[in-house]
């Protein structure tokens, strides 16, 4: 099973989201505490979050320790500024072999110009939440620091872990739902 974790902080975006999502996965919701729900998503295993802030890291760990799932499934976060790219699943979905802890691919931007490469040394600047997949198995004990730069942390330390494979394609958009105007407000 691949459980996509979504923290939510902008709701309005979620009726987007919600057809780039594969029925075939677990799509979790992970409502900040500030967040307002606009409407209701079906299908979806909601979670009301204790927490706010630093870019969704918290409600990203509240998911990670109140969700259960095996140690062979699949984590991968998609967050509420982005859609999953439409090629993502159908290469991804049948690597189960099990000695895989991490699968990685390249990012690009909305109009599919690249972003980021597919790396085979991901770390911090290299490497998006939406450029990887890790294993329950190491997701049981990782956590996302409070800080930017979270994701790129998060995949060093699961690549630290062995078992790492690197598809030399680019599946994963970068903040899809947000113009360039909110980009700026951000940089």
């Amino acid at each position: 099973m691949i459980h996509i974790i979504t923290p939510c902080s902008r709701p309005e975006n979620l009726i987007f989201m919600r057809d780039s999502v594969p029925a075939e996965c677990n799509w979790i919701i992970v409502y900040d505490k500030l967040a307002k729900p606009t409407s209701e998503i079906k299908g979806a295993t909601i979670l009301y979050s204790p927490y706010t802030g630093c870019v969704g890291n918290p409600n990203r760990n509240y998911a990670l320790d109140n969700i259960e799932f095996s140690d062979t499934d699949w984590i991968y976060i998609l967050d509420d500024d982005n859609i999953i790219h439409p090629e993502w699943f159908n290469n991804v979905k049948d690597f189960t072999a099990d000695y895989l802890n991490m699968i990685a691919w390249g990012q690009v931007w909305k109009n599919n110009s690249i972003r980021l490469t597919p790396t085979n040394d991901p770390d911090i600047g290299n490497i998006d939440t939406s450029c990887y997949m890790v294993r329950g198995r190491l997701m049981k004990t990782l956590r996302y620091e409070m800080i930017y730069e979270a994701d790129g942390v998060m995949a060093r330390e699961a690549y630290k872990q062995g078992g790492f494979m690197m598809l030399d394609q680019y599946l994963g958009y970068y903040n899809y739902l947000r113009t360039p105007e909110d980009r700026d407000l951000i940089l």
